[in-house]
């Protein structure tokens, strides 16, 4: 799999962090208007290596969710509730 530059590893970090493909491709430090943003980013989320990177990124998350529904699950109901808003 060919390798990310800087900037796609960071588009796709800000991909992770829930911004929208426009706010992650200016904000990974590309310059151009928002309209070529968002075409750009809309083309870069198509790329293999690119939706492997999200997808490694977003793996820590999704075990630590994980982790904290079983939590909540041996938990009563009341206290439960509050464990999965944590």
């Amino acid at each position: 799999m060919k390798s990310l530059t800087v900037r796609q590893a960071r588009f796709c970090e800000l991909m992770v962090e829930g911004k929208d493909g426009t706010a992650a491709y200016l904000g990974a430090g590309w310059t151009c208007s928002r309209e070529a943003a968002k075409v750009s980013a809309s083309r870069l989320l198509t790329l293999d290596n690119i939706k492997a990177k999200i997808a490694e990124l977003r793996k820590p998350q999704t075990a630590e969710s994980l982790i904290g529904q079983e939590r909540a699950l041996d938990q009563p109901a009341g206290q439960a509730q509050g464990l999965l808003h944590e």
